[in-house]
């Protein structure tokens, strides 16, 4: 068999078009697969090929295999682009993204990920295997990449050459050879080898657990019980260990981080729409850093909450900033609006929602609202205040939202019994966890 050789003169022969005969195949696993049509790629122009050319224009799917997952720095039409946005905008046009990784992920994708819609999303899906070590790329099922690139700044992200690594790899359209790649990354993917293997982490697939050591229903429960009851990261670290997990408290905390935003937009998707047309304002104090910040908060007339967002300034700024939130969630305007005497709700909600609007600023009609402020009150005391606002913000969001699913509603004023009370909250805590799980 007549091997292709390269001969590199000057930098335009980087990438270069070759065809080899009919008999050159590669040597993949008790099969070969002829090869007709390969693009050779190094350096800088593998970011150009597959990241520019075909992941930013990709239509149908992108599917990533590699070693290394971080917050991938990209050229965009208005600048610099992370790869956590990119995979955003893919989503919003329903491309289908899977993401098949070794190790954990750098941090700074994990806080991006986080604050992001993608865990909710049904075309994201991000999965882990330790053995893994391969680098493919494949794009609308029509395009693919091999080489030595993981997903990093140095490898397939936009740096400058002086910083890059030194990698290598082919891109290639043959059709046979894609659907190699596809179905041995299907083959990791549905996790056939990890009752076998000794490696594994969990057999979870296209979820965001898939990457932790314990079970799914553990973890969320550890997170629901912080999030519910009066417990310290140390607290349900003993629950946990009566139940045989040994757990440590920065482990409880770092599953916090990781799946409170998850709960919360969870919850947010399932009450949108829902809101009444008498809508309740007022923000009540919350410590952070030794110092008071401001927690919105708004409800309806039946109780229900509509939204929360902690603040760091009492200000026209940050009360048209909520208003906008309390608009987009509820997905319609309200007949009747009451706030307190403070002047900035009076500017805002004549800009941000009308004059059509009633606006009610008396203190005996706020009631409502201010005695809805006990449970975050009641909750945040135990904890002596926050240690840094993004935490702060985390955990009154997802506790609002978990208090608000969980509250038992009373049709016509009636009283629920107690019985009757359990069964409700039994079933809406075993539906949480399914659907958080699946």
């Amino acid at each position: 068999m007549e091997i292709p050789t390269f001969h590199h003169n000057n930098r335009a022969d980087r990438v270069r078009d070759w065809r080899s005969d009919k008999t050159s195949c590669v040597g993949l696993k008790r099969r070969s697969t002829v090869i007709i049509d390969l693009t050779y790629l190094e350096s800088s122009d593998i970011y150009l090929e597959v990241m520019e050319r075909h992941v930013m224009q990709a239509r149908r799917s992108v599917w990533i295999a590699t070693a290394n997952v971080k917050n991938v720095g990209l050229r965009g039409k208005r600048g610099r682009l992370s790869f956590v946005g990119l995979l955003e905008r893919l989503v919003r046009k329903r491309v289908e993204v899977r993401i098949l990784h070794a190790s954990k992920p750098s941090r700074p994708f994990q806080n991006r990920f986080s604050h992001s819609k993608l865990p909710a999303s049904q075309f994201f899906h991000i999965q882990q295997c330790p053995r893994l070590h391969m680098k493919a790329v494949i794009v609308d099922h029509a395009w693919g990449y091999l080489g030595s690139a993981n997903l990093t700044n140095a490898g397939m992200g936009y740096r400058d050459e002086r910083l890059r690594n030194f990698e290598i790899g082919i891109g290639f359209h043959d059709r046979a050879l894609i659907e190699r790649v596809e179905s041995f990354f299907e083959f990791i993917w549905t996790g056939e080898l990890c009752r076998d293997c000794g490696r594994r982490f969990n057999e979870r697939s296209s979820t965001p657990f898939n990457d932790l050591q314990f079970p799914t229903d553990i973890v969320l429960l550890a997170v629901l019980w912080r999030l519910r009851y009066k417990l310290s990261f140390r607290d349900v670290a003993e629950l946990l260990l009566q139940r045989g997990f040994e757990v440590s408290h920065e482990t409880i905390r770092i599953w916090e981080f990781r799946f409170a935003p998850l709960i919360s937009e969870n919850l947010r998707t399932k009450r949108r729409g829902r809101a009444g047309r008498s809508w309740y304002l007022d923000e009540t104090y919350i410590k952070v850093s030794g110092r008071w910040r401001y927690l919105y908060r708004a409800i309806d007339r039946e109780g229900n909450l509509l939204d929360s967002m902690l603040s760091k300034h009492r200000d026209k700024h940050a009360a048209r900033r909520f208003l906008r939130r309390l608009l987009d969630s509820a997905g319609r305007k309200p007949l009747r609006m009451t706030t307190d005497k403070h002047p900035a709700y009076t500017k805002a909600i004549r800009w941000i929602v009308g004059r059509k609007v009633l606006h009610r600023h008396n203190q005996y009609l706020n009631n409502r609202i201010e005695q809805d402020h006990r449970s975050i009150k009641q909750r945040y005391y135990p904890m002596l205040g926050f240690a840094k606002f993004e935490s702060a913000s985390r955990f009154c969001s997802a506790f609002d939202e978990l208090r608000n699913y969980l509250r038992i509603r009373s049709v016509g004023g009636e009283h629920v019994p107690a019985d009757l009370r359990r069964k409700i909250f039994t079933n809406k805590w075993s539906t949480l966890m399914t659907e958080l799980s699946a």
